[in-house]
């Protein structure tokens, strides 16, 4: 039997160089392909990426995406582009995110993406297991405003205030469910008073009826009532937070003043990813994330919107999220809190 090197070696010269050329050719098309794929990989991202915001434009969650959207986008050397889909609390624009698949979307979410859990809202998703978390973005605190009318400069005062009153005292929060919310409730719970919580739409409208004195007293945002604090129609008694804001030093925290375990309420915000993207693209991107926040450019502008930016590794922010489910579902079980 006649074996193909012999059959080579009876073929013509130029028959051999054309089979020979064929073989080499073959071979470096081969890795040719190969090493394209493998510098696809190593390029990603390969084309413009997007970052989905489930809330309006304009708020304060959409105005941090956009913040870090050309410092991300100049590091990775694509743009960014944000693509809002608000309503249901978020939760349709982060499931969304989850069920991407063109491996180029990212997605914003902020603490409702626990609270929601804890209020037994109808949830698609795992909020844990079903995301890939990228980094904390920072967080919001609060502080504790009253209206004139009151009399208290400190929160112990304002309990005995509530409690010798004989009007209901009324507080009003920029929602059901939100830090500010929460803070009511826990007050309430700790302090044996009630303060009846008035949710708004939003913090504007909370905060015009507080100046108005419709309602007595909130827990709001820095940046949003801060030029009435300074203008004598609001006084400021403590801050949310577990420790003191370096957005506003100078304001004791509500358990400095009361001793109260486990005050700790902030709005916070938070950058995943969906749980099918390639870790090396989670790192990269992750990277870059936590170059463009930790920058004094960023940090300075979120400080002029009362937002204490700091980044985080994933495990801390998988860390958050789980802790805020368990300490919070059983707040709303204390309370008895429930949606309308």
């Amino acid at each position: 039997m006649e074996k193909p090197s012999d059959r080579l070696g009876k073929m013509a010269v130029s028959d051999r160089r054309s089979v020979i050329g064929g073989l080499l050719g073959s071979a470096v098309a081969t890795t040719l392909l190969t090493d394209s794929a493998a510098r696809a990989q190593q390029q990603w991202p390969s084309t413009t990426l997007k970052l989905v915001v489930p809330y309006t434009p304009g708020g304060a969650a959409d105005t941090l995406a956009r913040m870090a959207q050309d410092g991300v986008g100049n590091s990775l050397g694509h743009p960014i582009i944000v693509e809002n889909k608000p309503g249901g609390s978020g939760i349709p624009g982060t499931d969304a995110v989850i069920r991407s698949a063109d491996g180029h979307t990212f997605g914003l979410i902020v603490s409702v993406h626990a609270s929601s859990v804890a209020l037994k809202m109808a949830v698609p998703y795992d909020p844990i297991a079903d995301i890939a978390p990228l980094t904390m973005l920072g967080r919001v605190p609060l502080v504790l405003v009253v209206h004139p009318s009151v009399k208290a400069t400190t929160v112990p005062e304002l309990f005995q205030e509530v409690k010798a009153s004989g009007k209901k005292t009324f507080a009003a929060t920029s929602g059901a469910g939100t830090a500010g919310h929460f803070a009511v409730e826990l007050l309430n719970l700790e302090a044996g008073i009630k303060i009846e919580p008035v949710h708004y739409k939003g913090a504007a409208p909370a905060v015009q009826d507080l100046i108005g004195g419709q309602v007595q007293m909130q827990f709001a945002t820095i940046s949003s009532v801060w030029p009435h604090v300074e203008a004598g129609k609001l006084r400021a008694l403590a801050v949310s937070t577990a420790n003191r804001t370096t957005l506003r030093p100078e304001i004791p925290t509500v358990k400095e003043q009361t001793k109260i375990d486990g005050f700790d309420f902030a709005e916070w915000y938070g950058l995943i990813a969906p749980p099918k993207m390639a870790a090396d693209h989670i790192g990269k991107l992750r990277a870059a994330l936590v170059k463009a926040i930790d920058s004094k450019t960023f940090q300075d502008k979120a400080r002029l919107l009362g937002i204490e930016a700091k980044s985080s590794s994933s495990d801390e922010m998988r860390q958050i999220i789980k802790d805020d489910i368990e300490r919070l579902t059983a707040l709303v079980q204390r309370a008895n809190i429930k949606l309308e």
